[in-house]
């Protein structure tokens, strides 16, 4: 697993007061909402929120993760380091030397 990075303790103290279903849910739509920013900025290059509102939701389903630890799997985003290659390949380009 990867060290989560830290957290706000008011964030993870609002998390741990949502009861397990909550905390589940909302950690469901903060993974999806993530992975969403994480396809269009990296792969689309069109992301459509800025860089702070990925920033908070990061941070929020950081402190879910800390507040309720089996909500950490290894498909969830804060698990993951970088994208999936595109498959995409770049052209030789030769020096002019």
């Amino acid at each position: 697993a990867i060290q989560l990075p830290p957290v706000d303790p008011e964030l993870v103290e609002a998390a741990g007061r949502l009861d397990i279903a909550a905390a589940t849910a909302r950690h469901t739509e903060l993974a999806a909402a993530v992975d969403r920013a994480n396809e269009l900025y990296h792969v689309e290059d069109a992301p459509e929120i800025s860089d702070a509102e990925y920033d908070q939701l990061f941070r929020e389903l950081v402190a879910l993760e800390t507040a309720y630890p089996e909500l950490t799997t290894s498909d969830s985003p804060t698990q993951r380091v970088g994208g999936t290659p595109t498959g995409e390949t770049f052209d030789e380009v030769r020096d002019r030397k």
